[in-house]
């Protein structure tokens, strides 16, 4: 253990006056996809779940490099229970490449665009199954997602006193596990 010496220096080596570009988040994630192997796929599919901690800072107004932390845990077929949480992490770069404001009707004022995401994830789980096996994997996904993005301060329906945004968004996926 170490004592935290909180009394020593109120100075940092960096000062920020404004916060702005920065964004944090929460996601929790359900996966299920089919696996092949070898040439051959698998007769059961591939479940996980994952929740983690979001941060990203607008290098540009167009481009926000981010990082994720959080847990991870996979089921194998064998049994309806998940195994231990384990580390999950990633990385990656997000692409806003086109924007409108939308101002009318009020309270539907947002902003939609079209953004594109390249991200590399890893993630772990512990006790998997009966044989109590440890499962790590990596995931390479690119995703061109179109997005709603309601905003409370421009919302007269939203709670003003929570600077939040809603972001709604469909679009395609190219994920590689």
């Amino acid at each position: 253990a170490t004592t935290f010496p909180a009394v020593i220096s109120r100075d940092s080596a960096v000062t920020v006056e404004n916060m702005s570009r920065l964004s944090v988040g929460l996601d929790y994630q359900v996966i299920r996809r089919d696996v092949t192997s070898g040439g051959y796929k698998l007769d059961e599919p591939f479940e996980a779940r994952s929740m983690d901690g979001c941060i990203a800072i607008d290098v540009t107004p167009w481009l926000s490099p981010f990082v994720t932390i959080g847990a991870s845990s996979a089921r194998h077929s064998d049994t309806d229970d998940y195994g231990d949480s384990k580390a999950k992490w990633s990385a990656g770069l997000s692409f806003n490449l086109w924007q409108y404001e939308v101002k009318k009707p009020s309270w539907m004022a947002g902003r939609l665009y079209i953004k594109s995401v390249a991200e590399y994830a890893s993630y772990q789980s512990a006790n998997v199954g009966t044989e109590g096996d440890s499962m790590k994997w990596t995931e390479v996904s690119v995703v061109l997602p179109v997005c709603f993005e309601m905003f409370e301060d421009l919302s007269p329906v939203a709670d003003k006193s929570l600077r939040t945004s809603l972001c709604l968004y469909v679009g395609p996926a190219f994920s590689r596990l």
